[in-house]
């Protein structure tokens, strides 16, 4: 099974307020290393995050709503939710991405953490924002684990580079699910 190593039991049991990266020798944050982007790629550019995405292997973790206000911003956030979930199944159809949506909140009617065919959709816990949920499974994920973070928040870039994710701009990974 393609997602077997991204079941919320091997991930974060709990998540702390906002986990530091975890640093080894000369300020160097953990052991993962980001996926290499070949010579010519430009780090932001299209064909760059297209490289990231589709890397095998990669965890690809996507700051839901952060994507889904962007894309959607005019439907409500349960159609919201949904039409991102749908955006991203095509996504992990086409290219076999392994793909982990996490939304904020737990205390909307019908929310709950599943796993669809293709995607694994998480939300955060109560008092804890969907961006420390993400810090804290890229910190779970093993080291020779490649990982990719979708989202357009600064801190959480800053964050999850400092432990070897490739990060991605929530526009970029747009521009890629709708082309």
């Amino acid at each position: 099974r393609r997602l077997h190593h991204l079941e919320p039991s091997r991930m974060a049991s709990s998540v702390p307020d906002r986990p530091k990266p975890r640093t080894r020798g000369r300020g160097r944050a953990s052991n993962r290393t980001p996926i290499a982007v070949p010579g010519g790629l430009y780090g932001d550019s299209l064909a760059a995050a297209e490289h990231v995405v589709r890397h095998p292997n990669a965890v690809v973790m996507v700051d839901g709503y952060n994507v889904a206000k962007l894309r959607f911003p005019t439907l409500d956030l349960a159609d919201q939710r949904e039409r991102t979930i749908d955006l991203c199944e095509d996504v992990a159809r086409r290219w076999g991405t392994n793909l982990v949506l996490v939304f904020d909140g737990t205390n909307g009617v019908g929310i709950a953490g599943t796993t669809r065919r293709l995607v694994r959709v998480t939300y955060s816990p109560e008092g804890v924002i969907a961006d420390d949920t993400i810090r804290a499974e890229v910190a779970a994920l093993p080291d020779d684990v490649p990982v990719v973070v979708v989202t357009n928040d600064q801190a959480v870039i800053t964050d999850v580079r400092a432990m070897g994710a490739n990060p991605v701009s929530s526009d970029r990974f747009l521009e890629l699910a709708t082309r």
